[in-house]
């Protein structure tokens, strides 16, 4: 089911592009590309500066579960933000 949940996940992928220049999510085909969403993992490059708490924000944003996912209220009250 879509709701906010869906958007905080764009707007981690969004913050992550703008941070790398790349996606967080990548695959050689559909099947592949799938996969690695469902494993929901990622690496910052070592050449991104960022905070821990920016870190911490990130992967709030970009949990797989939507349901671990942070709120419209969390993200607005999130110490990064």
């Amino acid at each position: 089911m879509y709701n906010h949940k869906a958007d905080v996940w764009s707007i981690g992928c969004l913050f992550y592009e703008l941070l790398t220049g790349f996606m967080p999510f990548f695959g050689t085909s559909h099947a592949d590309l799938r996969n690695n969403l469902n494993k929901g993992t990622y690496k910052i490059p070592k050449t991104v500066q960022l905070s821990l708490e920016g870190v911490a924000f990130l992967n709030s944003c970009l949990k797989y579960n939507p349901n671990e996912r942070l709120s419209w209220q969390q993200l607005c009250d999130h110490s990064y933000i």
